[in-house]
């Protein structure tokens, strides 16, 4: 049988890595069973990739990378431990602390680059954008295509947390979307800001003390702050049904 006719069939059957030549049609000495896996499972598998790769792209992360050895806050070992993705799949959040140019958003992007890889879906934004979306998605097509991935992502990263204080208004529009996606998604934030400080710039005291309570209820804190290197790691708790 002609190979081309293969291919064509292939076309027909959406196995479009075979079409494409990208799977090897060729005589072996398997049997015809073997071979029908050998060819199924090498489509599987390129399939698979791609979709990691469509994945990666899709989460906007930045390409940076985390150099372990600067750091005096987190250890290889949490490194190893967080790109388990344990914490993902329990559906607990993670707090990055750390001064302009401590690798926070390189650890985030690095954690991030890890879940795409198996299969979860992430998105990266800053906070700008995040309240953009809040205030101006049910007029815009755009912010609100990305609003509708966001509710699909496993992890959302947020960057630049709280490094201008938030209007009134703005304090408010970041909760009410916060909280929604934290009952869909697992989120990452990134933030030059310990907690406390938080509290400090808010003009609203009690709503910014609710988020932090929602935020950090099942959760890791990590400070990558050089002069500071305790590290927080509370106890991972599932979220209540």
């Amino acid at each position: 049988m002609e190979i081309q006719k293969i291919k064509d069939l292939a076309r027909k059957l959406n196995l479009q890595n075979i079409y494409y030549g990208e799977i090897e049609l060729k005589k072996t000495g398997l049997s015809n069973l073997d071979y029908l896996y050998y060819i199924l499972n090498e489509e599987y598998e390129k399939r698979k990739e791609k979709a990691k790769d469509r994945l990666y792209k899709k989460s906007k992360l930045p390409k940076l990378e985390f150099d372990i050895d600067k750091q005096t806050g987190i250890t290889s070992w949490q490194i190893l431990e967080l790109m388990k993705l344990n914490w993902l799949n329990e559906d607990s959040n993670l707090f990055i602390i750390g001064k302009s140019g401590s690798g926070k958003t390189a650890l985030a992007a690095k954690i991030g680059k890890e879940a795409t890889q198996n299969r979860k879906k992430v998105y990266y934004l800053d906070i700008d954008i995040l309240l953009e979306i809040a205030k101006y998605r049910s007029n815009d097509n755009k912010l609100r295509a990305i609003f509708k991935y966001l509710l699909e992502c496993d992890l959302i990263i947020i960057d630049e947390v709280m490094y201008l204080q938030p209007s009134e208004e703005e304090l408010i529009l970041l909760y009410k979307i916060l909280i929604i996606l934290n009952e869909t998604s697992s989120i990452i934030v990134i933030t030059t800001r310990p907690l406390s400080e938080w509290l400090e710039i808010a003009k609203d005291k009690q709503l910014m003390q609710n988020l932090i309570d929602r935020l950090s209820k099942n959760t890791q804190i990590l400070n990558l702050n050089p002069i500071q290197q305790e590290v927080i790691d509370y106890t991972v708790v599932r979220k209540k049904i």
